[in-house]
């Protein structure tokens, strides 16, 4: 009983002292605080080069692209190096990092399967006399291209959404 009550002194001396919550913590709010702009950085950059749009809109059986537009992924890669693009949070860290092996896939897989159009050198699609000449691999292509898309979009929004919920925006 008298470590009950000892507790119980312990208890009230730091709710006394405001020292019985770590939610409220200046470090834990500095890395709120951080963790909330790197994730608005995130956001902005993918509105900003239409990724996500391209990516859920994409038809890869009937349509080429611009390598302009996949430019968003691959400044994606590039800047998300280093420290300052990490979250402070473990949960939402390794969310990104998920999101970013995503990426790799869905970009790994469209530079191997895709080729330069022959009407315009800066647009890519995959072959076209795959269709007709390689049936069973234009399908398996065009479904993999499009589970890599989708996995990139999937990858993201938990991200975002993980982030709106522990991060309160």
């Amino acid at each position: 009983m008298s470590e009950v009550k000892a507790a119980r002194g312990k208890l009230y001396q730091a709710i006394n002292e405001d020292s019985h919550c770590i939610v409220g913590s200046p470090s834990k709010t500095i890395g709120m605080e951080s963790d909330r702009q790197t994730l608005a950085d995130l956001i902005q950059f993918m509105e900003d080069t239409n990724t996500m749009r391209l990516l859920r809109n994409a038809n890869f059986a009937d349509w080429s692209f611009g390598i302009d537009e996949m430019d968003g992924l691959d400044r994606l890669m590039r800047n998300s190096k280093g420290a300052e693009h990490e979250f402070i949070d473990q949960e939402l860290e390794v969310r990104r990092q998920t999101l970013l092996r995503a990426v790799q896939t869905f970009q790994h897989s469209f530079a191997e399967n895709t080729r330069p159009t022959p009407y315009a050198r800066s647009y890519n699609a995959i072959p076209r006399n795959w269709e007709k000449e390689q049936p069973e691999r234009f399908a398996k292509t065009v479904e993999e291209l499009h589970a890599a898309a989708d996995a990139v979009c999937t990858a993201y929004d938990e991200l975002i959404r993980l982030g709106r919920n522990r991060l309160a925006v």
